[in-house]
């Protein structure tokens, strides 16, 4: 039987890449190259710590809340040493390639501060976390690692939880009723 012979080969109906050019990447009417950015499954707020300059931190301070400008948060965040990062750092990621303003993404601005005084914030933050521990230990006489010295009922304890606690007994209903004997 004979095989069915197209009369002419098919001409090539998808555009060759140009050298060059990356995936992603088309060149425009003008010339100008287009990108085409797949971002739907990345979150957006990700930054590389290549992209951080050196001896710097970055972090996402809120903006706003439900529409309305949280001026006290970005006056606490200037206070701990943040500064806006300049959209011109990143080009293109968040803003538009010509925007000059800072970074603003969804009610979130990218700050930066220099690395010394986040590991400094780190510290002060350890160190009140430590002593609210040991303020609440002695709080509940939880004044070692042996849980057996822990007392939910003293006045103490239960001024600050509310909570009063006491060991009680299963009914004996509740127990499973099991029998052995010979399996016929």
């Amino acid at each position: 039987m004979a095989r069915f012979q197209p009369k002419s080969p098919r001409p090539e109906t998808r555009e060759v890449p140009r050298p060059g050019l990356k995936r992603g990447e088309a060149m425009g009417r003008d010339g100008e190259i287009i990108r085409r950015h797949r971002d739907d499954n990345m979150d957006p707020f990700h930054i590389e710590l290549s992209d951080i300059p050196d001896n710097y931190t970055y972090e996402w301070k809120r903006l706003s809340v439900t529409g309305k400008y949280d001026r006290a948060n970005l006056h606490r965040a200037g206070h701990a040493g943040w500064k806006p990062v300049p959209a011109t750092r990143h080009p293109g990621r968040w803003h538009p390639e010509d925007y000059d303003g800072a970074i603003e993404f969804e009610g979130m601005g990218l700050f930066e501060r220099p690395r010394k005084l986040t590991l400094e914030a780190r510290e002060d933050d350890a160190q009140a976390a430590a002593s609210q521990l040991a303020e609440a230990r002695g709080d509940f006489k939880f004044n070692s690692p042996d849980s057996s010295r822990y007392d939910a009922n003293t006045p103490q304890a239960q001024r600050h939880t509310m909570l009063k606690s006491e060991v009680v007994g299963s009914p004996t209903a509740l127990y499973p009723n099991l029998q052995i004997g010979d399996d016929e």
